[in-house]
């Protein structure tokens, strides 16, 4: 497996460029190197693990990888809101990335603090993208039914 490009100089450009200078927050940079990671080489456990919480990684690998190759592989995002997430140890960072063509796209992310202090992003969403999706509600699913017996109504 080859990476695209470090995860160093990855987050390296994020930091640089994700507040017009200014380093982002350390609850946001998990957010901006997310992006980082899209691509259409599948990123590493290692690099997967600086940006992602690692509980997450152990049960939803593949669709977390479905998931960021859905993401735009681009200049790292613009910052538009950062929102705390009371009682939930969350934050959430509402990012505008370009597309290719000259367009854009919104995307939020929620980031979480882990006990050692780290931030990791444990949610994404953005068109086309929604990790980790929801489970089906209970009761919905395939299903069949009896052919109906007698003549239709």
């Amino acid at each position: 497996m080859t990476r695209r490009r470090p995860l160093p100089a990855v987050l390296l450009l994020v930091l640089l460029a994700g507040c017009r200078g200014a380093a982002p927050p350390a609850e946001v940079a998990p957010a901006l190197a997310l992006f980082g990671l899209a691509g259409p080489e599948d990123p590493g456990r290692a690099e997967l693990a600086q940006v992602i919480d690692d509980s997450l990684l152990e049960h939803d690998n593949p669709a977390l990888l479905d998931a960021l190759d859905r993401l735009p592989p681009a200049a790292p995002p613009e910052i538009l809101r950062v929102e705390p997430l009371p009682g939930l140890g969350r934050v959430a960072v509402d990012l505008r990335a370009a597309l290719p063509g000259g367009a854009s796209a919104d995307y939020s992310v929620q980031t979480a603090l882990r006990a050692d202090g780290a931030w990791r992003v444990v949610w994404f969403q953005g068109p086309g993208v929604d990790w980790p999706g929801r489970p089906a509600p209970r009761g919905v699913g395939p299903g069949s039914s009896a052919v109906p017996e007698g003549p239709p109504r």
